[in-house]
């Protein structure tokens, strides 16, 4: 049987490369709205004394735009100074983005229907691609990545020891590695803990044993077109007027256009409800008739899919805004340091035993990938092809 000490050492070196791509997309994730604002200038606007106007205006500015296309989605961020975005569809199927300023209603840019938001997230889910035997290959990481933490704990059963203890810094390079691994580890502990409890939990969604979703209402289709002749801004502003009315308190942050006849306008937003993510309120209308169907209120959510929200907001690190936010770049980029951390362990480790025992040295990188075996082989050579898939759409 194995001891821990070598199910933490080989599971560790074998998954490090996957583990450490992994945590950088996702720590990289959670201020992905702030580096697409940095890098999209259409994205960033002057806020106006006046406050944000309806969304109605622009609605109604984007498809001037681009008259041709039919609307998607219109995101309105919470940021002050951010523009609103419509994802249009075009008839040959391709997507663009037209942004909107909301305080003067004139459109800021238009341009592809790709950001490093979305980016990040294909990277870090599913790698760059759309499979789900991907999506689930990647969530099933977790259960490597438990067994390593749970192998570690068992090897310092007193690890709470060691929250403020000092590194090394003056005996050997070693012994300097193996202290920064363990302060680095017991502080990204929780992190940990509810990473691969999120990961695990995603993962039995995938293959099925999830909560089922809140369906959308059927409507009657009124013509052969998504929307009907004459829907406007000011039509769209009447929905939202009326999901507000039915969800008091919500905050719209985003209206889904129907892509065929015969389905409603979803309006989306966040409420008091705590630990969902910021569209988890819903209302759906009827765009023929212009009226309410039916509201799925956060706070009415069932027990098992309350759950599968709460899930989503504390693997994303959105539950207290901000602070959770920074904490998750930080652990998360611990989380990388970590495996960085153990691969140099296991370099030094090699190197000194083929030295003692007068075998051919190779470099200390050149021990870890020889002793990580054909793990860390596949894990890079995924990354590649997944960031060569990424630079092809941006």
């Amino acid at each position: 049987m194995m001891s821990a000490r070598r199910i933490h050492s080989f599971l560790g070196l074998f998954f490090s490369v996957a583990i450490i791509f992994l945590a950088i997309t996702g720590s990289l994730s959670v201020f992905a709205d702030e580096i697409d604002w940095l890098t999209t200038p259409a994205m960033r606007v002057e806020p106006g004394k006046a406050g944000k106007g309806p969304l109605g205006r622009s609605f109604d500015a984007a498809t001037a735009a681009m008259p041709e296309a039919r609307p998607d989605v219109l995101i309105r961020f919470p940021g002050a100074g951010y523009a609103d975005r419509l994802r249009l569809v075009k008839p040959d199927r391709s997507a663009v983005f037209v942004w909107v300023d909301p305080y003067s209603g004139s459109v800021t840019g238009t341009g592809a229907a790709v950001t490093v938001r979305q980016v990040l997230r294909e990277l870090h889910r599913s790698l760059s691609t759309e499979r789900t035997t991907v999506m689930i290959a990647v969530s099933a990481l977790s259960l490597p990545l438990g067994a390593t933490v749970i192998a570690g704990v068992l090897l310092y059963r007193r690890f709470w020891t060691g929250y403020f203890r000092k590194p090394r810094f003056s005996g050997s390079r070693r012994a300097m590695l193996s202290d920064l691994h363990r302060l680095t580890a017991v502080w990204s502990l929780p992190f940990l803990i509810i990473t691969i409890a999120t990961s695990a939990v995603f993962l039995s969604e995938m293959v099925g044993l999830g909560p089922p979703m809140m369906m959308a209402p059927k409507v009657e289709a009124a013509g052969s077109t998504p929307l009907p002749d004459g829907f406007d801004g000011k039509s769209l502003d009447r929905i939202v007027e009326q999901t507000r009315s039915a969800l008091p308190g919500i905050v719209v942050s985003e209206v889904t256009f129907p892509n065929g006849p015969g389905k409603p306008v979803a309006v989306r937003g966040a409420d008091d409800t705590v630990l969902v993510r910021p569209t988890a309120s819903v209302g759906y209308s009827d765009t023929a008739n212009m009226t309410l169907m039916m509201t799925h209120p956060a706070a009415a959510m069932g027990g098992r899919l309350r759950l599968f929200e709460a899930v989503r907001v504390l693997h994303y690190g959105t539950a207290l805004g901000l602070p959770t936010r920074l904490l998750w770049l930080a652990f998360g980029l611990g989380l990388a340091a970590l495996g960085i951390l153990g691969a140099m362990i296991c370099a030094e480790r090699l190197t000194k035993e083929f030295k003692v025992r007068g075998r051919p040295a190779r470099s200390g990188w050149g021990h870890y990938f020889k002793g990580s075996g054909i793990g860390n082989w596949i894990g890079i050579g995924a990354a590649v092809l997944a960031l060569v898939l990424a630079a092809g759409r941006l």
